[in-house]
Order: C-alpha cells, then sequence, then structure tokens
C-alpha cells in the first residue's frame, strides 16, 4: 500500500483459522477493506466536515481521483458515513445546510476522541 493522505492502521486486523474454507479468507479480507473504507470517510469529515452526505461524496470523489481514499460508490459512501454515526465517531451537528436540488440536509461532523 502506498502511503496517501489517509492512511490506516489497523491494530487487529480480521482473521480466519488456517484451517477454514477459502471463503473464511475472503470474508476476513473484505471486513479489511471495509474498516479501510470506513476510516477514509472518518478521514475526511474530520478534515473537510462538517458537510452533508452530499458534499461528502464530492470531497470524497475528488480525493478518490487522486489516490488519496479507496473508491467507493456514493450509496457505500452514504453507508459508511451512517455506520460511523451509529458507532459514535460521527455525528449530526445540528445544523442543516441545502442540497443542489434545495432540500434541507443534516451537515455531519466526525466526533473526536
Amino acid at each position: 500500500m502506498t502511503d496517501t493522505l489517509f492512511d490506516v492502521v489497523w491494530d487487529d486486523p480480521p482473521r480466519h483459522r488456517t484451517t477454514d474454507p477459502h471463503t473464511s479468507a475472503e470474508a476476513a479480507a473484505s471486513l479489511h477493506h471495509l474498516t479501510e473504507r470506513r476510516q477514509a470517510v472518518l478521514e475526511v469529515l474530520r478534515r473537510y466536515g462538517p458537510l452533508t452526505d452530499e458534499a461528502l461524496v464530492v470531497i470524497y470523489d475528488e480525493l478518490t481521483e487522486t489516490g488519496d481514499v479507496p473508491p467507493q460508490s456514493p450509496s457505500g459512501i452514504r453507508t459508511r458515513r451512517s455506520e460511523l454515526a451509529k458507532a459514535g465517531h460521527v455525528a449530526d451537528t445540528g445544523r442543516r445546510s441545502t442540497t443542489t436540488t434545495g432540500r434541507s440536509a443534516i451537515l455531519w461532523h466526525a466526533v473526536m476522541p
């Protein structure tokens, strides 16, 4: 993995037993990628937030083009943000912004430890 703006450090990477079928190894590897993507979304919110989901996707896509974050679909980015909110790493600021379609949207921010 090359050094990027959002390098990820795993204290305890997902594991599987060596006696398990190859599908277990694949499942563990997919969790590793999910963790990497979740961390990337959190880092974008830390550096550029507070952001609406719409703005988060735009900034994330720009950073994907430069190779600073792993690629994700817009729905994947929103899902990772939702997971982070459920885990208490991201929160609603209580403020709203307007989307490009004129709708009101939550401004999300990273909760610092």
